[in-house]
């Protein structure tokens, strides 16, 4: 009687387990085809930021996860730096992500990871801005080598970014970084020895260190070395060698030399006067200076060429090119070269904005006259287009039409004064 009264209970238990056991399965399959979706789809993010075919950049991506999910510092390192990049491809957790695995072969050692938690530490990227955690995680890096995590920290300690500052300490991690061919550390150690801060003035080698961070590509140090053949600051005076370097700092996108290569185009003053290449120079200047403070003249001491200056200005204003007018809209705006007139600032601002063939040139008049709040000034006309002192026309600044622009040329141009074919031969 027992053993029949047993038998339904041992077939209820395998009932139930094999229950158990399909929905096991069933739970099993969910959740690896859930993570398999999951490594699809983080693949498929990561994949574009891989050179290479289409197979073979998922392929990487693949091992990549997989490696770093292993606890491999590179590996996750890599995909810190994928997830980094990612911001270009829209997808929203790129920060966190990023983070997360930056930290992860942070805390193994790894110095281009704690370089990286360093920098989201100061950005606020991702986390909370922590300068104090910045400097820390800089230091960890730098002290196993990493040039820019070297820089970094110097530039703490000489500007005294919530760390005390401490001269000696910047000077340190400046040169560790200038022996490894950081040319913007370079830069910043030439300016101390060329201004005695924090180290006794020494302007041999400081030339020496403005040298070799140009010779890296360093547009500061090519701009600095102009200005001192320019000048004759320790070094020869030479217009040519100068117009030179201002070239090659151009081409690196800085503002000055743009403005000082335009200007000598202009003036036909060591270069070929062309006011084509003069409107080319001087529009790459004003794209890189988009606020009213700075002040073009600034570096001109000759009164003369002051006035040749804003007088070709003005001529290419008034032949209705946009590019100047917005130029000489931003100098009565600040009173650069001419009185202060804001009055005369919107008429000429205005003008470029509604009579400009180039989108940039309309954005950026628009632009200027939101940022310095000038929208307020103006001098008033009514239906007749009378002026307030009572003559009629189009008034200053108020030309009928506007100029054909000029060709637009390439982004990096071979321009035509090139005395140098390169950094390699500045000296």
């Amino acid at each position: 009687m027992m053993q029949r009264a047993d038998t339904p209970n041992a077939s209820e238990r395998k009932e139930r387990f094999l229950y158990i056991c399909v929905v096991l399965a069933l739970v099993c399959t969910f959740l690896f085809t859930a993570f398999c979706f999951h490594l699809f789809v983080e693949c498929t993010r990561l994949a574009p930021q891989i050179s290479g075919g289409c197979l073979e950049r998922f392929d990487a991506a693949f091992r990549c996860l997989l490696a770093a999910g292993c606890g491999d510092a590179e590996a996750q390192a890599r995909l810190g730096e994928l997830y980094a990049k990612g911001k270009n491809y829209d997808f929203r957790p790129y920060e966190e992500k990023s983070l997360a695995w930056y930290r992860k072969a942070a805390e193994q050692g790894h110095a281009g990871a704690q370089f990286a938690v360093g920098e989201a530490c100061r950005n606020g990227s991702g986390t909370e801005l922590d300068r104090v955690a910045a400097a820390d995680w800089y230091r960890k890096a730098a002290v196993q080598g990493h040039a820019e995590a070297q820089y970094r920290l110097a530039l703490m300690y000489h500007d005294g970014n919530d760390i005390p500052r401490d001269k000696d300490e910047a000077l340190r991690w400046y040169r560790k970084a200038a022996e490894q061919g950081h040319a913007k550390a370079q830069y910043r150690l030439a300016l101390m020895y060329h201004d005695g801060d924090g180290v006794p003035r020494d302007k041999a080698e400081a030339i020496h260190l403005f040298r070799m961070a140009a010779e890296g590509g360093d547009a500061e140090a090519l701009w600095r070395l102009g200005k001192m053949y320019e000048k004759g600051d320790c070094l020869p005076q030479d217009r040519e060698k100068a117009l030179r370097f201002f070239q090659e700092a151009a081409r690196r996108l800085h503002g000055g030399a743009q403005f000082a290569l335009g200007m000598a185009y202009a003036l036909g003053d060591g270069l070929p006067q062309s006011d084509r290449w003069a409107l080319f120079w001087i529009n790459s200047a004003l794209e890189m200076r988009r606020a009213l403070q700075h002040t073009y003249f600034a570096d001109i001491e000759d009164a003369r060429l002051r006035a040749e200056m804003v007088s070709w200005v003005r001529r290419m204003a008034e032949l209705g090119y946009a590019s100047a007018q917005i130029i000489l809209g931003s100098m009565y705006a600040c009173g650069d070269g001419v009185p202060q007139d804001k009055n005369e600032a919107v008429l000429w601002l205005r003008k470029a904005r509604d009579q400009a063939r180039d989108g940039r040139d309309r954005d950026r008049a628009r632009a200027l006259l939101e940022m310095s709040a000038l929208e307020g000034y103006g001098l008033p006309q009514d239906k007749a287009g009378q002026q307030p002192d009572g003559t009629s026309g189009p008034g200053p600044g108020r030309l009928p039409s506007a100029a054909p622009e000029l060709p637009r040329l390439p982004d990096v141009p071979e321009a035509p004064y090139s005395p140098s074919a390169g950094t390699q031969n500045l000296h």
